[in-house]
């Protein structure tokens, strides 16, 4: 199941980079922690308010969207709904509107 966003204008290049950076600070890739036996274990990037694994990829697309977010597994309207906030907070002060479908 993945989220497609289409962004409209005025500024979708600003639009982009902003959902990249809300993907990155939500994710906290490849952090590394020690196991009691000392050894290194590298965890997966993690939705950081819920502590779970929620997407697969995200990235920006050509085409009928510009931007799309894969999820790990079928998401709850909890979760779209935070995302939804998320991305509203992201865009602020960018001018750009977006639409959301998630299939």
């Amino acid at each position: 199941m993945a989220s497609y966003i289409k962004l409209y204008g005025p500024s979708i290049s600003k639009a982009l980079e902003k959902l990249e950076a809300l993907v990155e600070k939500n994710k906290l890739a490849g952090k590394e922690t020690i196991s009691p036996d000392q050894s290194a274990v590298k965890t997966e990037p993690i939705w950081a308010r819920t502590g779970e694994v929620l997407f697969e990829k995200c990235r920006v697309t050509c085409g009928t969207y510009d931007f799309m977010i894969d999820w790990r597994r079928q998401p709850t309207v909890a979760q779209i709904k935070e995302l939804i906030k998320e991305i509203d907070k992201a865009l602020e002060g960018t001018g750009c509107r977006y639409t959301i479908t998630t299939l």
